[in-house]
């Protein structure tokens, strides 16, 4: 922030800088709750498919989509199980989520710590506005 200055021009536009960062804050805020719901239903689709795919016998889990698959019986490689086939899906999904639900906390404490910010600009600006004030009415 700039030296304190007391003009009443000045104050006014002071006065307008937290409410654009209160909208930023509250944006960012948005978001950050936003990714995190998205990573809190994907874990809950991600728990649910793997109760199926770790319920099936780990030879079939590791020859899916194989020769082997057909010559154990497990099923033919027309026949597309879908529990064997979101192995991948289920693998992969843990290495991005994670750090996607922290992205999403990283936005929410971003825009906890702009709002506070904008709070105690506007909390200072108040301050200055009852210098000028107060003593012309305390003379009255």
């Amino acid at each position: 922030m700039a030296a304190m200055s007391l003009e009443p021009e000045t104050m006014e536009i002071e006065a307008n800088i937290p409410q654009g960062r209160l909208l930023t804050a509250s944006l960012l805020g948005l978001a950050g709750v936003s990714i995190i719901i998205a990573a809190t239903v994907m874990w809950v689709i991600i728990a649910d498919k793997s109760a199926g795919f770790y319920g099936l016998p780990k030879e079939a889990r590791d020859t899916a989509g194989t020769q082997a698959f057909v010559e154990r019986g497990f099923g033919s490689l027309d026949d597309s199980n879908q529990t064997l086939a979101n192995g991948g899906f289920i693998r992969a999904l843990p290495g991005w989520l994670a750090p996607l639900s922290f992205v999403g906390i990283a936005l929410l404490f971003l825009a906890i710590s702009i709002a506070f910010t904008a709070i105690m600009q506007r909390v200072q600006l108040r301050m200055r506005v009852m210098m000028i004030v107060l003593p012309k009415l305390v003379k009255r």
